[in-house]
């Protein structure tokens, strides 16, 4: 467990001398969670800031140099840019390849697709439904079963149930 390594409750550095603790609840001496390797946590983190989420519809026109990506954002310090940036390398949403002085950035869209399998496409088919239900509910003139024997609402006098 080393100072700095995210998602190892490292991210925030120690102190010399300050010992690594086990998860509040965590028998003692037993390791902190593990990653997972779908882990997408650095994903999220990564699309959290508006500025990246800029930065990655810029790329997804094309590959850019970190130089463009900077001039596109002037009211950040090209510093930020490339802090920033480091941050989408290491969600691996973006790749990069060095050609002498000039660092060229390319869009990476396979993180993006792994999160809409994991949590878009698993409630795709159930608002699927839901919404043909509604829809034919909506559209189906005679009342149902369910409508016609609706229980009587409950009050907060319990004399008058």
């Amino acid at each position: 467990d080393e100072p700095g390594e995210p998602g190892r409750g490292g991210d925030t550095p120690r102190r010399r001398g300050q010992v690594a603790r086990p998860p509040v609840g965590a028998p003692h001496g037993a390791p902190g969670p593990r990653r997972r390797p779908d882990d997408l946590g650095p994903v999220w983190k990564a699309l959290s800031s508006e500025v990246r989420r800029e930065m990655l519809d810029a790329l997804r026109d094309g590959p850019l140099a970190t130089g463009e990506i900077a001039l596109l954002f002037p009211e950040l310090t090209r510093f930020a840019v490339m802090q920033h940036l480091k941050v989408l390398i290491r969600a691996n949403l973006v790749v990069t390849r060095k050609e002498g002085r000039i660092r060229t950035n390319f869009l990476n869209p396979v993180p993006i697709q792994q999160i809409y399998e994991r949590w878009m496409s698993n409630y795709e088919a159930l608002w699927a439904g839901m919404l043909t239900d509604l829809k034919s509910a909506a559209e189906d003139p005679s009342p149902t079963a369910e409508t016609q024997t609706r229980p009587k609402p409950r009050t907060m006098n319990p004399r008058d149930n």
